[in-house]
């Protein structure tokens, strides 16, 4: 009888506990860039944190947010050293995350990336 009470015991402790947080992995996406933007991210609502970064040792790569301009809602091309552009330079990482004094910055959106040479590599870190 003993036996029966704790395996009871321990399946309602299974099924009526608290559950396990779970822990998203940051999502890793290696990349070939080329000297024409290409789609490196696409939108993701649950997304809370990027990480760009440029591991070659001779290509500067740029990423930037698809979609309009703000100010005119006119499409812009991502390019290097263009505007709107996060520019790398080789073995450079930028962190895009949280929110600051307005609150949460919204990284929805889809990601383009492009390479001052073609065949340059990149990495994306993505966590939710």
């Amino acid at each position: 009888m003993k036996m029966l009470i704790t395996i009871a015991s321990l399946f309602l402790l299974l099924l009526f506990g608290a559950p396990a947080s779970a822990q998203s992995p940051p999502y890793v996406y290696p990349l070939t860039l080329g000297m024409s933007p290409s789609q490196v991210l696409t939108e993701n609502p649950q997304r809370g944190m990027i990480v760009f970064h440029n591991p070659g040792a001779t290509a500067t790569i740029a990423f930037c947010p698809a979609g309009p301009a703000r100010q005119n809602g006119a499409p812009f091309t991502c390019s290097v050293n263009g505007p709107g552009s996060i520019n790398l330079l080789p073995y450079q990482s930028y962190t895009i995350c949280c929110g600051g004094l307005n609150g949460p910055v919204n990284l929805t959106s889809g990601w383009n990336g492009v390479a001052s040479t073609g065949a340059a590599p990149g990495t994306i870190l993505e966590l939710q």
